[in-house]
């Protein structure tokens, strides 16, 4: 178990195979909180120079909830588009991120 607190928490992969956020169970059925800006949803923050050397900055993930099925997914922040990026595979065995949320919880099981 890794609880979560409200807030900003680092985490990383707790097994050697490259994850998407679905993989991890980061997801509005499981009780994280999707919305339509950075202010009111859950985000991830991952370094770019981890997956791509010489890059500076990270890159955002937001939990977007738009209301419709079809924008209720986690999505990059700098996408125009909002693709679904729910089944990437994001999370690298060596990587770290920042998981922002809007509320703790406490009983999150890292995947």
């Amino acid at each position: 178990m890794q609880p979560l607190a409200e807030g900003y928490n680092l985490l990383a992969s707790p097994l050697p195979l490259d994850l998407s956020l679905a993989d991890r169970q980061l997801t509005m059925e499981l009780g994280f909180t999707g919305g339509t800006d950075l202010d009111n949803a859950d985000m991830i923050q991952m370094w770019r120079c981890d997956s791509a050397p010489g890059s500076s900055g990270y890159q955002s993930y937001l939990l977007l909830d738009g209301g419709e099925a079809e924008f209720r997914h986690w999505t990059e922040t700098n996408d125009s588009e909002l693709r679904n990026v729910d089944h990437d595979k994001i999370f690298k065995p060596s990587q770290a991120f920042f998981l922002k949320t809007t509320e703790a919880h406490p009983d999150y099981r890292a995947r």
